[in-house]
């Protein structure tokens, strides 16, 4: 897949990013080395409040 043109990837947080346990998937946060290392933006879209993103991101702030 080229992915010289991604500017920035956008994903949902419950059943998408998080898994059955409502946990980041370890591969994830390799994957975001990935995306900062192309300057590829990353987006978590949700319904939830904004704080408990954050809680499950903090690693990657």
């Amino acid at each position: 897949m080229d992915l010289s043109k991604v500017k920035m990837v956008v994903t949902d947080m419950d059943g998408t990013l998080l898994n059955s346990d409502h946990q980041v998937s370890t591969k994830f946060f390799q994957l975001f080395q990935e995306l900062k290392k192309r300057d590829i933006k990353f987006v978590a879209a949700s319904g939830r409040q904004y704080n408990s993103i954050v809680d499950k991101l903090e690693t990657i702030k």
